[in-house]
This record gives structure tokens, C-alpha cells and sequence, in this order.
């Protein structure tokens, strides 16, 4: 291994993705900013899943001298043959999430080879601290071992499956949530009692977790990245939607906001688009929006930032879910304000003078939306106040104190 100082720590991170700025993944982009953090005062080793796309943001990683091994792991393929070899690949994770109830998520990135990589580098170097990032990674947490352990909680999969269950109303769907929500609750407490400590994204999770766990719980929020983002004066009439579009929670965003809301807030502004941006939007969304010529299907965009900045307004109905929606302080960072619901503000203290409306009735967000577009300087202003307080908030220099802080507890480093 290369670039190890023996007058610094060592934490080993396991992640199922890929860290980097470019994945479209707020999860990967997430332990991408902690990574960089933490390379300043630790050496950083790190273990992970990758798409084989992936493998040139390598670089990216070892400029900070952070030590990566990985395991090719493609994810999300629109080739038939690479999802039928997946299929493949995964069909003992599904037996075994049958036959004794588990989650699949858990049996499907239980991997031997990656295993063996956890285990070689541990006995190959003093690591002070494991830290998995994802529940469903808790495979590699070695049995009996004295090194002190994180779980980054990404989220509460049993919370997000509990929302999930209790929102479908097709009978079939809400039944397969149902099982997922018992199966999670039946093993992620469990999981979350193997770690020394466990950082959650948001107060709420925490509350959720608290009283169901005796491992200590800090609450640590994503950072924002605010360099690239400028206030835009000369917006058009334009609102946003970003996300990742192989999670439930974005589908089902965005399934409420085009069907729902959308075409409501058209009547009133027949020039108002809807500009819509990330990976893997489904087949028959892209179909319902080519026959709207007012709503813009982008995928994914190299300059995220400049794409959000020429919005109006974010309008996300997020019903399902758990942590902290990054996509919220991100759009306010580049100064849009965002109209969401409890489900989508969770971990996010701001309120309506600073650009964030929360509401939960569909037709509460159509008659406040229409409101806020009518007056396009108003809503610039309150994206300028939007902008300065999830600096305040969510800023690197913030975090960093914060997560820095964990890690020097965990060693009594003074």
C-alpha cells in the first residue's frame, strides 16, 4: 500500500459505491466529500463495489492518497445480456432472502471475494477504525475483533419500507412492501447494535432508531459543495426535478409531480417547463413526457449545478424515504428555493422567509406553487437567503468539524 504516514490513524472505509462526484449517486457523493475530508488527518484505506464505468475516477481518489480496492460490480445495465447475467449472479442472494427471510439487499452484497479483500488488508495493516458505509454492508464487520467500528446510517431502510407500505395503494405492491418492512425490522436493529458508533444523516433517524438500539448515535449531515453555484437574475419560467431514478422514493416523486402537479401549474403558465435530470428514468415515464413538449427529460448532466441554477423553483412531493433528501439543500445552494414535504425537509432546518416550504397536501402544493411563480423576483430572493443559510448549515468547513470530531473521540484523541 502506498502513501501511509505512521504518525496518523488508519480507517478502513466499506462502501457498496463507488465515492466520486460523478456517479449521480448523493450516497456516493456523500462519502466522496467525507473521504477528502478525512485524508487530511488519517490514512484513508477503502474498499468497494464499482461499475466498471466507474474506473476512471480511480485517480480522483489516490491524488489524496487514499489506498482503493475494489470489486467490479455493474449495476443498472440496459444490456439484456449483463441483466440476464446478473440475474444470474444474484438468484442464491433471492433464494436465501426467501428461505430465511432477509432482506435482499443484505444477501446480495454479501460477496467471498470482497470478503477476502477486508480481511487481507485488516491483517496487513494496523487499521484503527472499520467504517461500513450502509447498513446492507454489515457483512464485513469482522466477528470478535477490538477495532472500533461506524455504521454511516444512510438512511433507516426499516422506516423507508414502513413509508413505502403505508403509501401504495396498488394492493399487490403495498403487500411486497409489507414483507420487505418485517424483514428489515426483524435484522436492522441488530445490525446497527454490532457498531461502536453510528452517525446518522438526520435528528429524525436518530429519534426512529433511538429507543430500539444501545449504540451511540451522532447526527453528522452530508456537505454541500457551493463552489460552482451562482444566483442566476434572469430566470425563465422554469422548475427542476433531480434524482437518481432507480429509487422508489424519486420514482414515486416524480410520478406525483408530472401526473399530479405539473399539468395543474401548466394551465396557469402554459410557458412554465419542467426540466427533469438523472439516470435511469423508466421507459414509460420518458414516454408520458415526450408527449408534453413543456416537460424536459435531460439524464444525467455533466454541470448539475449550472442546471439547477437556471430554475425558478425544485417542487418535491417525496412521500417515501429515510436520511436526509440531498437533493433539497443542494437545490438551495444554487440559490432555487424548494417547495417539499415533511418526508423531503427532514433534517433540513429552514423555513419559508429562507426559501423552503413544506406541505404535505397535493393540492396545497399546486395553489402555493402558482403563488410563489407569480412574483419571479420574490422567489430569487428568497433562493439568495436559501443559499446563505444551508452554508451555514451544511457548508464543508461546518461538517468537517463535525465529522472530524467523531473519529478523534472514538481514538481519545485530544
Amino acid at each position: 500500500m502506498k502513501n501511509i504516514s505512521i504518525s496518523k490513524k488508519s480507517i478502513l472505509f466499506i462502501t457498496p459505491y463507488f465515492p466520486s462526484e460523478f456517479s449521480g449517486h448523493a450516497g456516493a457523493q456523500l462519502i466522496f466529500r467525507n473521504l477528502i475530508i478525512l485524508s487530511k488527518n488519517y490514512n484513508i484505506f477503502l474498499i468497494s463495489f464499482i461499475n466498471s464505468n466507474e474506473l476512471m475516477y480511480l485517480d480522483i481518489l489516490k491524488e489524496h492518497g487514499i489506498n482503493i480496492s475494489y470489486i467490479i460490480f455493474n449495476r443498472n445495465s440496459k444490456k439484456l445480456t449483463t441483466n440476464f447475467m446478473n440475474f444470474i449472479k444474484h438468484f442464491s442472494a433471492l433464494l436465501q432472502s426467501f428461505l430465511f427471510f432477509k432482506p435482499f439487499f443484505l444477501t446480495k452484497y454479501k460477496n467471498k471475494n470482497f470478503k477476502k479483500i477486508v480481511n487481507k488488508t485488516i491483517a496487513g495493516n494496523k487499521i484503527d477504525i472499520i467504517q461500513i458505509e450502509y447498513n446492507i454492508m454489515h457483512h464485513y464487520l469482522p466477528q470478535n475483533n477490538k477495532i472500533k467500528s461506524i455504521l454511516m446510517l444512510h438512511d433507516v431502510s426499516t422506516k423507508l419500507y414502513e413509508r413505502s407500505y403505508q403509501q401504495n395503494k396498488n394492493i399487490f405492491v403495498k403487500s411486497y412492501r409489507y414483507i420487505d418492512y418485517l424483514r428489515w425490522k426483524s435484522v436492522e436493529f441488530k445490525i446497527i447494535n454490532k457498531f461502536d458508533k453510528v452517525i446518522s444523516l438526520t435528528k429524525e433517524d436518530k429519534q426512529y432508531i433511538y429507543n430500539k438500539v444501545n449504540t451511540s448515535i451522532a447526527i453528522v449531515p452530508p456537505q454541500i459543495q457551493f463552489e460552482e453555484c451562482s444566483i442566476n437574475n434572469g430566470k425563465n419560467m422554469n422548475i427542476i426535478f433531480i434524482g437518481s431514478y432507480n429509487r422508489e422514493p424519486n420514482i414515486n416523486a416524480l410520478e406525483i409531480l408530472i401526473f399530479n402537479i405539473f399539468p395543474k401549474i401548466q394551465d396557469e403558465f402554459p410557458d412554465l417547463i419542467l426540466t427533469i435530470v438523472g439516470k435511469y428514468l423508466p421507459l414509460y415515464l420518458q414516454k408520458h413526457i415526450n408527449k408534453n413538449d413543456n416537460i424536459i427529460y435531460k439524464g444525467f448532466v455533466e454541470n448539475i449545478n449550472n442546471e439547477i441554477s437556471n430554475a425558478l423553483l425544485m417542487i418535491a412531493p417525496i412521500f417515501i424515504g429515510a436520511g436526509l433528501k440531498m437533493k433539497i439543500p443542494h437545490a438551495l445552494s444554487c440559490g432555487v428555493p424548494v417547495i417539499t414535504t415533511s418526508v423531503g425537509a427532514e433534517g433540513i432546518e429552514l423555513n419559508e422567509s429562507e426559501g423552503l416550504w413544506v406541505e404535505n397536501d397535493i393540492l396545497k402544493i399546486i395553489s402555493l406553487a402558482i403563488n410563489l411563480l407569480k412574483d419571479k423576483n420574490s422567489l430569487i430572493q428568497k433562493g439568495i437567503l436559501g443559499k446563505e443559510k444551508v452554508n451555514e448549515l451544511f457548508s464543508s468547513k461546518v461538517i468537517n468539524k463535525k465529522i472530524v470530531s467523531i473519529y478523534d473521540e472514538l481514538l481519545n484523541i485530544s
